[in-house]
């Protein structure tokens, strides 16, 4: 379900903004969701769930590229798989991201429209 809000959101907003922009609301919505999954399966992961960082607050690239997760239990649950839990992880903070992309460029006209008029 949490997969479907993705592109859900750029529906909507497309429908909130002018008729120019609506296919542009969809493509920011597809850019930064791209751009979050990169970006969480290759550090954001392990600098937020790390165990064996030194701080409390940030963990260290020991799960680099989520390295060493597939078969290993999660830090929400012993039963459900690392691997499970970051991939839903990611549709949160992709989520989040995606809401405030949409929120700025439906708020301010800042994404130029991508068809002609």
């Amino acid at each position: 379900m949490v997969l479907v809000m993705i592109p859900g959101l750029g529906f909507l907003y497309s429908g909130l903004a002018r008729r120019k922009s609506a296919l542009t609301m969809i493509w920011v919505t597809m850019a930064s969701f791209s751009i979050i999954t990169f970006q969480w399966y290759f550090w954001g992961y392990s600098l937020a769930f790390s165990a064996q960082g030194t701080s409390g607050f940030i963990g260290d690239l020991k799960h680099f590229g989520l390295m060493n997760t597939l078969g290993a239990p999660s830090p929400g649950s012993p039963l459900i798989p690392e691997l499970l839990y970051s991939f839903y992880q990611v549709l949160i903070a992709s989520d989040c991201a995606v809401l405030e992309m949409l929120m700025h460029a439906c708020s301010y006209n800042s994404a130029p429209p991508l068809q002609p008029s």
